[in-house]
C-alpha cells in the first residue's frame, strides 16, 4: 500500500499505558488502511456490549484526508465519501491512493460511475485490480482476527480494548500481516532448531572431536542475531542457551586430536 505523505491521523492519541493499548490506536493510522478497509470494525458481540453509532455525515463534507478518513472508520464508509476522499488525496499530489479511493467509491455503487472513471484517468496512475484486491484480502484477514480477538476476550471476562497480545499475533494497521505471520513462524522454527542441535550436540559430546563445537555454537550466534532481523524473539533465546550449551559441551568433553 502506498504511504502518504503524512500517514498519522492527528485526531486521536494514544493515552493509555503499556500493555494495555486501547482500540483507539488503530486509528493513529493513514490513508492507505482506510482504503483498504484495514481499520476497526467491531464484531457484533462487541457492539451489542458496548455500541458506537456511525457519524452522522457533515454538510458539506469536511475537505481534509484526515477527516474524511475518520468518517470512513467510523462508520461512514459510503461511495460520496470514497469519492471526496479521492479528491483530498489528489488534491495533495497522492495520485495511487486518490485513484484507490475513486475505485472505492466506484465498487461501492456511486451513482456516476462514469464522472469516477474520468477522475480515475486524472490521477495519471492506474493501479492493477490485483493489487487492490491482494490489499483488501489482507486487511479483512486482519479485521476477522480482531473480532476473534474481541469475542476471545468478551467470552473470557477481559477488556476487549486490550490489543496487546493481538498486535504481537497479527500487527498493528500499518505493519504487513503476512510478514509478521512469517517471522513468528521463523522465530519458531529457529529456536527449535537450536534447541534441538545443542541438545544433540550434548548427547553426543564424549564422541566429537572438539572442533566440532564450532557448529552449535555458530548456531548460538545465529539464534542470538535473528531477533534483530526477523523482529520477532519467539524461542529463539532458548535454541541459543541450548545450543551454546551443547558448544560448551563438545568442547569440555570432547575428543581432543590424536
Amino acid at each position: 500500500m502506498e504511504p502518504g505523505k503524512d500517514n498519522r491521523n492527528p485526531y486521536f492519541r494514544l493515552e493509555c499505558p503499556f500493555p494495555v493499548i486501547s482500540i483507539w490506536i488503530l486509528l493513529l493510522l493513514g490513508p492507505a488502511q482506510t482504503l483498504s478497509g484495514k481499520y476497526v470494525r467491531h464484531s457484533a458481540e462487541y457492539l451489542a456490549v458496548r455500541p458506537k453509532p456511525p457519524p452522522s455525515l457533515p454538510t458539506p463534507l469536511p475537505g481534509t484526508v484526515e477527516e474524511l478518513c475518520a468518517l470512513v472508520e467510523g462508520g461512514a464508509a459510503t461511495p460520496v465519501v470514497y469519492e471526496a476522499l479521492g479528491e483530498a488525496l489528489l488534491a495533495r499530489g497522492e495520485r495511487g491512493l486518490a485513484f484507490r479511493a475513486f475505485d472505492k467509491a466506484s465498487r461501492l455503487g456511486h451513482p456516476d460511475k462514469p464522472r469516477l472513471e474520468q477522475r480515475k484517468d486524472a490521477c495519471g496512475v492506474r493501479i492493477p485490480p490485483r493489487e487492490i484486491e491482494a490489499e483488501e484480502a489482507e486487511a479483512r484477514l486482519w479485521v476477522e482476527a480482531l473480532q476473534r480477538h474481541e469475542r476471545e476476550q468478551l467470552a473470557a471476562g477481559r477488556d476487549p480494548d486490550d490489543l496487546a497480545a493481538f498486535f504481537a499475533r497479527h500487527g498493528r494497521p500499518e505493519e504487513e500481516m503476512f510478514a509478521l505471520h512469517r517471522a513468528i513462524r521463523w522465530s519458531f522454527v529457529g529456536g527449535a532448531v537450536g534447541f534441538l542441535s545443542g541438545l544433540a550436540f550434548c548427547a553426543a559430546s564424549r564422541r566429537l572431536p572438539r572442533a566440532a563445537a564450532l557448529l552449535p555454537a555458530a548456531l548460538a550466534a545465529a539464534c542470538l542475531l535473528a531477533p534483530r532481523l526477523l523482529g520477532q524473539t519467539g524461542i529463539l533465546p532458548w535454541g541459543a542457551g541450548m545450543a551454546g550449551a551443547g558448544a560448551v559441551a563438545v568442547l569440555l568433553l570432547g575428543r581432543k586430536r590424536a
